[in-house]
């Protein structure tokens, strides 16, 4: 299984301000305006997120997301329970 880990922030891109977003690599701040990118943020996330989960699946693993914000309890038990139905029964 894997399991993607994100802040509920990074799910909706909730933000009403300019915000600076930091490089990883060092790259300078930029400061942005998160109402105008969010509609192309967040359709670049779930294609990022959709093709993480083909390669995934086309390796015999399951992806799941799960929100930082949410119990990971009902996540978790739809994501086992979709594994015992793959798997014809029960887990052992």
């Amino acid at each position: 299984m894997l399991l993607a880990v994100l802040d509920h922030r990074e799910l909706t891109l909730d933000l009403d301000v300019e915000a600076p977003f930091v490089g990883l690599e060092g790259e300078d701040a930029l400061d942005v305006d998160t109402r105008t990118i969010r509609k192309a943020y967040l359709e670049e996330l779930q294609q990022h997120l959709q093709l993480i989960d083909r390669q995934s699946r086309a390796f015999g693993y399951d992806m799941q997301v799960f929100d930082t914000h949410e119990s990971v309890g009902p996540v978790l038990t739809a994501l086992l329970s979709r594994r015992e139905g793959m798997m014809g029964g029960g887990l052992r």
